[in-house]
């Protein structure tokens, strides 16, 4: 398992964090933690880098640390993250007359590494 978690910095609050684990077939297979204020019918799409944003991903459940939103990744999908530089979560805020979206960024530096580490691990 890899892990990433963003952090305010001014309040030193987690803002959101991932963590995934290598799958069969070359898969991933996560969750990310969302914080709280966002617009849950509305899901979270995941954008690699500036292509477009896929279909929304439903969120579980919500817990004290955020709301849960399962991730799986293909092997197509594993491949294009490993080449990337950023993969974008996008949700919506919450109690607004119109939508405001809210785009949460992750960094994909050394994703490639940690996936290829989390796999030697499981063998």
């Amino acid at each position: 398992t890899f892990s990433q978690t963003q952090m305010n910095q001014q309040n030193r609050q987690r803002v959101l964090a991932i963590e995934l684990h290598a799958a069969d077939g070359g898969a991933a297979e996560g969750a990310v933690v969302m914080p709280f204020g966002l617009a849950l019918p509305d899901g979270v799409t995941l954008q690699i880098d500036d292509a477009a944003p896929g279909a929304p991903i439903a969120y579980t459940t919500c817990l004290p640390a955020g709301c849960l939103v399962p991730l799986s990744f293909d092997a197509a999908m594993v491949a294009k993250l490993k080449t990337a530089k950023k993969l974008t979560l996008n949700a919506v805020a919450a109690d607004t007359k119109a939508p405001i979206p809210i785009p949460l960024t992750i960094s994909l530096n050394g994703f490639a590494p940690a996936l290829a580490r989390t796999q030697k691990l499981i063998q």
